[in-house]
């Protein structure tokens, strides 16, 4: 499962519980219509239908315009189907009627408007939302790091280097998501992830998705058509975030919810053998624990795998680490980059 997915779950349990701590206090609305339309509209989110509740929660606002609640739903379920600029205007059209209504709402502003490049509109939200009284904890630090990343952007957009990216064409992209690319270090074999729609008669449902290994060879100067790894390593579930080694023939990749697995998302490793892929095996520990282990990249000679893992020992959410083959080729040690590299953020 990919970073966006992961998180978009993790924000839809903080939308459930804040929308019931919302509902423990009395609605804005004393229209009963209304009312009744937006608790339709809260059962959709939590069972993450969030077309069905966007429109709920448009109907929901034409029969009481000043709502407040119900526009905050409204931005929310935007923000869940990835629409970040209109999930914006109704979270602002909320926050103009009631700025301290609910102060966490100026965050997901800031977030959603930094995803989209709004740096501008991202970092206003942050400062509301930074001196509200009663911001604290790691909200507060995220607020702040958005601040820097602002910052950071302006300076950097205000000073431009030479960049000029070429589009792959359609052998590579697709009307679905491709990310991840990892090339072999004789630039011939290019393996990446693309997103599928586990149903196709609901390619943009973002609950019908899953996770895919592509690959593609390099054929004078194009490349050939990209085509699915498929079946031992590609399976119903989500294969994503892979690092290969620099011949192409290994893979080191995160699977999530893999029988056989220490964790929830485990790094799993598969090489060719007689111009196939054999089954994925688990790295096993010390890399993997009952905590998620993810993003891995593999040292040119094959010898260190560095890693992403929320596991204790680390700085923050989610660390780098680093493991490397002993003598015996086993996996030695896994030891924190530290603070020079790790903060009390996510890195990955």
């Amino acid at each position: 499962m990919g970073w966006r997915m992961i998180k978009r779950h993790i924000f839809l349990i903080l939308i459930i519980v804040s929308s019931g701590n919302l509902c423990a206090q009395p609605l804005s609305s004393h229209n009963r219509k209304a009312i009744a339309l937006y608790e339709q509209a809260q059962q959709q989110m939590e069972a993450m239908q969030f077309d069905k509740a966007s429109q709920l929660l448009h109907q929901t606002i034409r029969l009481d315009t000043s709502f407040v609640e119900a526009f905050i739903l409204l931005g929310e379920a935007y923000l869940e189907q990835d629409n970040d600029s209109t999930g914006i205007v109704y979270l602002k059209k909320a926050m103009m009627m009631k700025p301290a209504f609910r102060p966490r709402t100026w965050y997901e502003i800031a977030s959603a408007a930094l995803r989209i490049g709004d740096y501008e509109e991202a970092y206003h939200a942050a400062v509301q939302f930074l001196d509200q009284e009663k911001t604290s904890g790691k909200l507060r630090q995220s607020a702040e790091l958005i601040l820097k990343k602002c910052v950071f952007a302006r300076e950097a957009l205000q000073h431009p280097v030479p960049f000029q990216p070429v589009r792959m064409d359609e052998n590579i992209n697709t009307e679905y998501n491709e990310y991840w690319p990892s090339l072999s270090a004789d630039e011939q074999v290019l393996v990446f992830t693309r997103q599928l729609p586990v149903n196709p008669a609901k390619p943009l449902s973002p609950t019908n998705r899953q996770e895919d290994f592509f690959i593609s060879r390099r054929n004078d100067s194009a490349w050939t058509k990209a085509y699915n790894m498929g079946a031992p390593i590609n399976t119903g579930a989500n294969e994503g975030a892979q690092t290969i080694s620099i011949d192409g023939r290994k893979m080191y990749f995160t699977a999530c919810g893999w029988a056989g697995g220490y964790g929830n998302c485990d790094i799993w490793f598969s090489m060719m053998v007689n111009d196939k892929w054999i089954p994925p095996v688990n790295v096993g520990k010390p890399v993997n624990s009952s905590y998620k282990e993810r993003q891995p990249s593999i040292s040119p000679d094959g010898k260190t795998l560095y890693f992403v893992s929320d596991r204790p020992g680390g700085y923050g959410g989610f660390d780098i680490w680093m493991c490397s083959l002993d003598a015996n080729g086993k996996w030695g040690e896994v030891k924190n980059l530290g603070p020079q590299v790790n903060t009390p953020f996510h890195e990955q």
